[in-house]
């Protein structure tokens, strides 16, 4: 009954809670037992896939993240990082919570997001960056202090330690 469940009625889903928390449990059960997810073969150590999905799902997400990286200019938009295994999507905006509360991470999220033609509400960070924006106040240090903060601070912290 999943794929076309007539009971769906909430958007974005393709059938209804009962046949996703069926689907759920089914592939609990292959997971549990050593079964990829999409076969009857064998998982690889630590994926939810035999050998061939682990590949496809692999490059499935490689190529969803370029298109994203690439429309969002392929670099950090605070500090200019351009390696992209430190790279990573940020809610512009501080609302990722709204996404995740509905279930939008990972290759969900960078699915909608290509859907919605890349809207600004999101941008490319490195990790540190996107780390530092969410526990600082203000944001990224980058976008806060000046050289010249970071020697006024150097003199402060060394006139301290030398009383």
């Amino acid at each position: 009954m999943t794929a076309g469940c007539i009971n769906v009625v909430e958007e974005n889903y393709r059938s209804c809670n009962e046949c996703r928390a069926s689907r759920l449990e089914t592939l609990r059960k292959r997971n549990d037992s050593g079964i990829c997810f999409y076969c009857e073969n064998s998982k690889v150590k630590n994926s939810k896939y035999c050998a061939e999905h682990e590949l496809y799902y692999n490059n499935y997400l490689l190529t969803l993240k370029y298109k994203i990286y690439s429309a969002y200019g392929a670099k950090c938009a605070c500090c200019g990082e351009d390696e992209i295994a430190f790279l990573c999507v940020d809610h512009v905006n501080d609302d990722g919570y709204v996404d995740r509360s509905n279930g939008i991470r990972g290759n969900r999220l960078y699915v909608k997001i290509i859907k919605e033609n890349f809207p600004e509400k999101y941008q490319i960070l490195c990790h540190n960056c996107n780390h530092a924006k969410s526990f600082n106040p203000g944001g990224c240090p980058h976008k806060i202090f000046t050289s010249y903060d970071f020697d006024k601070l150097k003199i402060i912290c060394y006139e301290q330690h030398k009383h």
